[in-house]
């Protein structure tokens, strides 16, 4: 399931502007897809996914806001509290994975 959250508030923690435009939700949908992908190939069984939240990550331009990848926030059954997050480019890409605090996956820090 995909939707707009409080997690901007905790992303920009990270130096990060957050943006849902309308025209990028297609987008978004097809980076959690990629998502699911991402977290299986980290070795997460499926049954222990909640919920998979995409949110486009952006910066500042000359002003305006330009999206510059994407964002998964994963809850799993596994973590009482925390996440795990993956980054990915525009093209939702795998570039990264972490955990917050209270979250623990094997192999990600």
């Amino acid at each position: 399931m995909i939707r707009g959250t409080a997690l901007g508030a905790v992303l920009a923690l990270f130096g990060s502007v957050l943006t849902l435009p309308e025209a990028g939700l297609a987008r978004e949908q097809r980076c959690a897809d990629a998502a699911t992908q991402h977290v299986a190939g980290l070795g997460v069984e499926q049954a222990d996914v909640k919920e998979i939240s995409v949110l486009a990550q952006s910066q500042f331009v000359d002003g305006e806001p330009k999206t510059i990848g994407y964002q998964a926030w994963v809850d799993l059954n596994s973590c009482d509290r925390g996440k795990l997050v993956i980054k990915m480019s525009l093209g939702c890409q795998y570039k990264t994975a972490f955990t917050t605090s209270g979250c623990e996956v094997a192999g990600v820090c």
